[in-house]
């Protein structure tokens, strides 16, 4: 399920967030997808992505189709925000 999100394409003129809840991963929104939960915020070719639960140590991310793994941070920086550029 993903809340507070418009729908359709996301592209450099939109900014969407979207929170995948309840485990429901993987999750697709408009052209971008994810394969664990999260919080996301994508600003034109750029995602900024979190885990709130400090649990995982990297999340793949698809925008347009391009796919991108990043790697989370650790220990005390748990559940910070990282970007990935598309």
């Amino acid at each position: 399920m993903i809340e507070n999100a418009s729908p359709g394409p996301i592209n450099t003129a939109t900014v969407t967030t979207g929170r995948w809840q309840n485990g429901n991963a993987p999750g697709e929104f408009g052209n971008f997808a994810t394969d664990r939960p999260g919080i996301f915020l994508i600003s034109g070719r750029t995602v900024y992505a979190a885990d709130p639960s400090n649990k995982l140590g990297e999340l793949t991310l698809t925008l347009d189709g391009v796919r991108q793994t990043v790697r989370l941070p650790q220990g005390e920086y748990a559940g910070n925000t990282v970007n990935a550029t598309f």
